[in-house]
């Protein structure tokens, strides 16, 4: 059996063995590190005793053991702490009708319980998702994502994603994978620990999947997919692919063309290999070239990445609107100016330049500075 360990990625690469054998001196290395944006995940044969015994198992068994006793009353009837309800999603289904996403959302109670948790495998993991992971990281954006393969001048694009991502993953598979994360596998070697880790996970799933809507779903998949993400990361490189994940929506690119096929070999065999309950998404399987929007973000045949013509036409208007309506002596509500601001700190963080340029442009043409008059109705609001 081998073993996976994710460590913060630092100027120099961190050498995994001196990590795991070395003199840990400052508990923090063990204790309280949240994880980094970048990581560096290796795969080992074995995990030393000096590092076993540097990392506290019985106190992480103590702590799941406490937490289970606090909670354990919430899995009696787990289905009535949850509210359901839909949104749509982006993509329609093959004959153009919305398709909808179930949104599981815990009451207090739960949402309590489950936050504790997550802090819990926050404090007690060295790192919590494979550098290629995007979504779901702090400090990190799906225009990240995309910049890997712009760094590359990717011009070749294969996008896929996997049926039911969340409400496929199960107990027994989120398990399997962490018994070869390092420090999960610590616990779960311990008969006494792994019933600890599991009591506690049964918490995390509601009729056999993984909700949509907790506080920790997302930190579980993208802690179930690290050796995915390894050995996919692994294959591509030595085809000299360029591999990014973004929840289940999977990037994989090429300056040339390539063989779509031999990409989704790839994910076939990789998830084969650690038995994932995945399929892939036949439907949303795209191979192409040229400008095409990849996860929300126009990346164009010159390589570069804009949030669209579109949306940068929608977006004056709204601003135009938003300050003729202001003159006018019209205010607008709490909501519209939330969204309006959304996009501006989102397309801001896509194309700086060309946005703050178009706040002078309108503070010019309406004779007010248009970022202080949004701030002013914020506060208003």
């Amino acid at each position: 059996m081998c073993y996976y360990v994710c460590l913060p990625k630092t100027e120099s690469k961190p050498n995994i063995w001196s990590w795991l054998e070395g003199d840990i001196h400052s508990p923090q290395w063990l204790w309280g590190t949240k994880s980094a944006a970048a990581t560096v995940t290796r795969r080992v044969d074995f995990i030393p005793a000096s590092a076993k015994e540097k990392y506290n198992v019985n106190f992480v068994v103590g702590t799941l053991d406490a937490f289970n006793k606090k909670w354990s009353y919430l899995g009696q009837e787990i289905e009535k702490h949850y509210s359901h309800f839909y949104i749509p999603k982006k993509k329609l289904d093959e004959y153009g009708r919305v398709k909808w996403r179930e949104i599981c959302a815990p009451d207090d109670e739960l949402s309590e319980a489950l936050k504790d948790l997550k802090g819990i495998f926050e404090t007690a993991g060295v790192s919590l998702h494979h550098t290629n992971a995007y979504a779901y990281v702090r400090h990190r954006t799906a225009s990240d994502a995309v910049s890997k393969h712009q760094y590359n001048h990717s011009r070749w694009w294969i996008t896929t994603d996997f049926q039911n991502f969340f409400g496929n993953t199960t107990k027994e598979f989120l398990m399997s994978m962490m018994a070869q994360i390092f420090p999960f596998s610590a616990v779960i070697e311990r008969d006494f620990g792994k019933e600890c880790l599991s009591r506690a996970l049964d918490l995390c799933f509601l009729n056999g999947g993984l909700p949509q809507g907790t506080p920790i779903s997302p930190m579980l998949t993208n802690i179930m997919m690290i050796p995915f993400d390894y050995i996919m990361t692994k294959k591509c490189r030595e085809k000299d692919y360029i591999y990014t994940r973004y929840s289940d929506d999977i990037q994989v690119s090429h300056r040339r063309k390539f063989n779509p096929d031999e990409v989704l070999g790839f994910i076939h065999e990789t998830l084969t290999q650690i038995h994932a309950p995945f399929t892939i998404e036949k439907e949303t399987t795209k191979f192409k070239s040229g400008n095409q929007f990849v996860l929300g973000v126009m990346y164009n045949q010159n390589c570069d990445i804009t949030v669209g013509h579109k949306n940068k036409k929608e977006f004056k208007a709204t601003l135009f609107n938003y300050m003729c309506d202001r003159l006018s002596g019209k205010v607008w509500e709490l909501p519209q100016l939330q969204q309006m601001m959304g996009k501006y700190a989102y397309y801001s963080m896509i194309e700086k330049e060309y946005f703050e340029n178009v706040m002078k442009e309108y503070s010019r043409k309406f004779k007010q500075d248009v970022m202080k008059c949004i701030k002013a109705d914020l506060r208003r609001c």
